[in-house]
Parts: structure tokens; C-alpha cells; sequence
């Protein structure tokens, strides 16, 4: 399974509208440290995150 589909089916990320766009939720800020032991600095502050730019 492609991580996109993870994603979506683990409820990590939500359309957003009817384009391609998507919002990280809450589940999916915690859930790639636990589940794939991937680093949470730039994930886990989410995209509306000044730092991010």
C-alpha cells in the first residue's frame, strides 16, 4: 500500500474540498513517529506552522 493510501485510510489526512488538497488531522501529526519511526520536528507542527514558510 502506498503511504498516501495509508494515510487516507488510517484517518492521518482529509480532502479538502474537491481538489487534491489535504489536512494533516490530529491522529496523523502523532501517528508517523509511532506507526512508520519517521522524525515529528517538521511533521508534527503541522502546515500552518510559521517556521515552516
Amino acid at each position: 500500500m502506498l503511504l498516501c493510501g495509508l494515510a487516507f485510510e488510517s484517518g492521518w489526512i482529509k480532502r479538502i474540498g474537491s481538489g487534491r488538497a489535504v489536512a494533516v488531522t490530529a491522529e496523523g501529526r502523532a501517528a508517523p513517529a509511532a506507526e512508520l519511526g519517521l522524525g515529528t520536528a517538521r511533521w508534527a507542527r503541522g502546515v500552518d506552522d510559521p517556521q515552516l514558510g
